[in-house]
């Protein structure tokens, strides 16, 4: 997709407020592709084009938020380091070593060694908490679960699925062809958004939308 360099400005209903839509172009090619499985007119291009540049927009003013695999990437990587903290700390240390690292904040004293081998355990075992809390949390974490802006791709999909019942009197559904017109619209709109997103928000799109007679 070209993205044209002149932006359009134009005003929203509220007073002194105007928002930039980035006018944005399919080739010939990218329309092909998609319109193999959709068979709209040529006149729906248009349509078509102004749907992606308005998500394009609304994408471009939210602010960016994390993603659940990212999350989840995020997670593993935290825990793998927390588990080789708590299994390098559960190592054999002799008393003697850690008596000498902790000798540079603390009295010596009859009972230091002692001071230093309880506080040495304590942090063995918060290591230990540690680790438990992040794989915990990384099991909770659903790597297959939408990203985590899913509003502009519902509102994107539910905009296909009027074009294309306005011009074939056929809506979007989950059968192969249609989900391949969505997904060759989304690859050309934001290639970030996967598979697991757009099934999550046809799901939603069959459950919520009305009944055309």
């Amino acid at each position: 997709m070209k993205l044209l360099k002149d932006p359009i400005q134009f005003n929203e209903k509220r007073p002194n407020s105007k928002r930039t839509l980035i006018k944005s172009v399919l080739t010939t090619n990218e329309w092909e592709t998609i319109n193999k499985y959709a068979d709209l007119p040529v006149e729906a291009k248009a349509d078509v084009e102004k749907v992606i540049a308005d998500y394009q927009f609304q994408k471009s003013i939210k602010k960016e938020t994390t993603r659940p695999n990212q999350v989840k990437e995020e997670l593993k990587r935290l825990t793998d380091i927390a588990k080789e903290l708590k299994n390098g700390l559960y190592h054999p240390i002799s008393p003697d070593l850690i008596y000498t690292l902790g000798s540079v904040d603390m009295e010596d004293g009859p009972y230091a060694q002692a001071t230093y081998v309880g506080q040495f355990n304590d942090i063995r075992k918060q290591a230990g908490t540690l680790f438990s809390l992040l794989q915990k949390a990384s099991r909770k974490v659903k790597a297959k679960q939408p990203g985590a802006d899913t509003t502009c791709v519902d509102q994107l999909i539910r905009a296909l699925d009027d074009i294309l019942y306005r011009y074939t009197n056929k809506g979007v559904n989950r059968g192969k062809k249609a989900k391949h017109y969505i997904e060759k619209v989304m690859a050309v709109t934001d290639p970030k958004i996967g598979n697991g997103s757009i099934h999550e928000a046809l799901v939603k799109l069959a459950q919520t939308r009305p009944s055309r007679v």
